[in-house]
């Protein structure tokens, strides 16, 4: 790969990993913490040669909370893997949205030596799948694990997957006949006291960020502003914005990596068309959950490569995954909590190199709140200069036209839909006085900007959930 020194976090973990020790890691995002795979590899082969034909089971287990970063993983193991010339090491990975039949050829074929996998097509296996030409459960190829590891643990260990991470590890060798690591850019309180649960009482917690600086979780060569969306241009800002920014770069002879995050899928599909109907004057590409497996690979590969262009997406990008050369972060909307913000912006600044991060507040009331609480201590200035600008901006042609489309107003209508419910929460959640008629107003503002001749009509279930079945400014 053409490193010839580590960062921080690869050498501060280095000998305790090799050493056998129990891990918990934390350093900020794109500081290498991938690297874990090389000294858990190198323990693995000092302990005896492996098996050309991998009877002795999965050594190496690796879970990840998503498949773009499952597959970049593998992709690290594969490297190394190739680098370790015959010792008999192999590699596996598995994740949801692709046949489970494809994955019991491989593991009939031979059992690998590394496997990464999500969650939930782990459990799948585990609770049902045979080889058959083994004659085996797949539960009994991860008896004999070595070494488990957690990637982005503080996501795997909260609500969301927990109850599935306990499952998994019911299955492995007890927390003293393994080595368990853990790696994360942040670790938030809820997450802290499940820790212990995984881990020997001696295992060495190796922090590379420094608490009484909140912007240490973030590289230092990025620098972060947020702009304030006016009520009449929540559409018109944004693609005012991602053009100024994409214009500003090429203008001084360098090229604009722009990763633009949303906070719903619909929202991701409606200014991704948009843009799309520009005539191609910007590479657009768009990742989320209602991708195939094989669609979000493939983008994937193609936002890597690129020099310059624009990824719209979810969530589903925010965390490990690696872009190489993302010069800018824009998160539309404010994250539903400070470690999604701050896996969002870690997208760009990786590797020592300098980024940017603008964050977008779709409404005023969201300002004080997020950055006093949320994001209290990171230093986010405003950004008077794309403010001005943003205020000033008028609807380009392409666009007034683009929005008469039809499908572009279903795709509007659908995004409605998926504001309220986001909205709604997130701003209960700030404690924002009167959120309800705040939401409200601003989701109808952007169905009139959309060219929505009338707000869409909600389902009757829908506007009971959140109190708007006689809210004067919604269609039921």
């Amino acid at each position: 790969q053409g490193f010839t020194s580590m960062t921080d976090i690869q050498a501060r973990t280095w000998d305790a990993v090799l050493e056998g020790k129990d891990v918990v890691g934390r350093s900020r995002t794109g500081s290498g913490k991938a690297a874990f795979l090389l000294p858990t590899l190198e323990r693995i082969i000092q302990q005896g040669h492996m098996r050309e034909d991998g009877e002795d089971g999965v050594r190496i287990l690796v879970i990840s909370p998503t498949r773009e970063l499952a597959t970049q993983i593998h992709n690290t193991a594969e490297g190394l893997v190739r680098v370790h010339k015959g010792v008999g090491a192999s590699c596996q990975v598995m994740f949801g949205g692709t046949a489970r039949g494809v994955d019991l050829q491989m593991l009939d074929r031979r059992l690998p030596t590394i496997l990464t996998a999500t969650p939930g097509r782990l459990i799948d296996h585990l609770e049902s799948s045979k080889l058959k030409d083994r004659g085996i459960h797949f539960a009994d190829t991860v008896k004999n694990v070595d070494v488990l590891i957690l990637d982005e643990m503080d996501r795997l260990l909260d609500m969301g997957f927990r109850d599935e991470i306990h499952k998994i590890v019911s299955y492995l060798p007890s927390k003293n006949r393994r080595q368990t690591l853990l790696f994360s850019a942040t670790v938030p309180p809820t997450v802290q006291t499940q820790i212990q649960r995984f881990l020997n009482p001696s295992y060495e917690s190796i922090d590379c960020i420094q608490e009484d600086d909140p912007n240490s979780h973030v590289a230092n060569t990025v620098e972060q502003s947020y702009v304030v969306l006016p009520p009449t241009k929540l559409i018109t800002g944004v693609v005012q914005l991602i053009d100024k920014l994409m214009k500003q770069q090429q203008s001084d002879g360098t090229t604009t990596k722009l990763m633009v995050f949303f906070n719903t899928t619909a929202q991701v599909e409606f200014f991704v068309n948009l843009f799309k109907k520009n005539g191609g004057t910007h590479r657009v590409m768009e990742i989320h959950s209602k991708l195939s497996q094989n669609e979000r690979s493939k983008t994937s590969q193609r936002f890597r490569k690129v020099t310059t262009g624009i990824l719209f997406t979810s969530d589903v990008s925010a965390r490990g995954v690696d872009y190489p050369n993302v010069t800018h972060v824009l998160q539309v909307g404010s994250a539903t909590d400070r470690e999604t913000y701050i896996h969002r912006l870690g997208r760009t600044g990786r590797a020592g190199k300098s980024g940017t991060g603008i964050l977008v507040f779709s409404d005023k009331k969201e300002v004080k709140p997020v950055l006093r609480n949320e994001l209290t201590g990171i230093d986010i200035p405003a950004n008077q200069e794309l403010q001005e600008f943003i205020e000033e901006a008028t609807s380009p042609e392409w666009m007034t036209r683009a929005l008469n489309d039809d499908i572009m107003k279903d795709r509007a209508s659908y995004c409605y839909k998926s504001l309220i419910g986001f909205y709604f929460l997130h701003f209960k959640n700030l404690g924002i006085q009167q959120h309800l008629d705040t939401v409200v107003d601003m989701i109808n503002a952007f169905a009139n900007q959309a060219g929505l001749e009338e707000p869409p009509a909600l389902r009757v279930k829908v506007a009971q959930q959140y109190g708007l079945m006689k809210h004067k400014k919604i269609n039921v």
